[in-house]
């Protein structure tokens, strides 16, 4: 059983990191295996963790439904188990999809959730990712001030943090909003550091040593 718990891991991680880089499909195939070993173990947080994973899955491939249905899943276990971490991360990934959707008002139910209950944990991470929702959502109903709080607020964690994808997803929010406003320089300069963000997470090197590993993964299986 602690085999099968740590080769569940990194088949979790490998999903994430296809995920990361676009690539929806092969995040589904590391998931679901993981997933399924949780399974045969009765690892409910470990079960949770997948379903809310393959729910993003199914969110980078645009068939919401789903991905609601695996997000709704991964909540019910994390409520079962009253992690607070991961109910928020539900919340979040939720009010994200109805914003996807433009339903603008449930998804502020959810976000807000979210970054309220996280608000004095903790768990930075999943915190971020509820301010830059919460500012990604305050850009799209329109208030502007509030919205660039919290993506000031995004940004600061993320240096401290050392997460270039974070912050690319904050300058590039701040620059959207800038442009809204009619500010175009500042809306250049934060688009530019947005892309200089990028360079350093999404180098073809990095993507390169990616697919080595997943080859060398498959040989070793095989």
């Amino acid at each position: 059983k602690e085999i099968l718990s740590e080769k569940a891991k990194p088949l979790n991680w490998l999903g994430n990191i296809y995920l990361r880089i676009n690539q929806p499909d092969d995040a589904l195939l590391f998931l679901q295996k993981s997933l399924q070993i949780e399974r045969q173990n009765n690892s409910i947080l470990g079960q949770a963790k997948n379903l809310a994973d393959i729910g993003s899955s199914f969110e980078s491939r645009m068939e919401y439904d789903s991905a609601y249905q695996y997000f709704d899943r991964a909540l019910k276990l994390y409520i079962e188990t009253n992690s607070v971490s991961g109910m928020s991360s539900c919340f979040e990934r939720i009010g994200n999809l109805y914003m996807l959707q433009g339903k603008y008002e449930s998804a502020s139910v959810y976000i807000e959730s979210a970054y309220n209950s996280l608000r004095h944990t903790s768990d930075k991470l999943n915190w971020l990712n509820s301010c830059i929702s919460f500012g990604n959502i305050c850009i799209r109903k329109g208030d502007y001030l509030k919205a660039e709080t919290f993506l000031h607020k995004g940004l600061k964690i993320s240096d401290e943090l050392k997460l270039p994808n974070y912050l690319e997803k904050a300058s590039m929010l701040l620059s959207e909003l800038y442009k809204q406003q009619g500010n175009n320089a500042a809306a250049l300069e934060a688009y530019e550091k947005g892309v200089s963000y990028a360079k350093a997470f999404r180098s073809g090197r990095d993507i390169n040593r990616i697919m080595t590993h997943r080859l060398a993964y498959e040989k070793k299986s095989n």
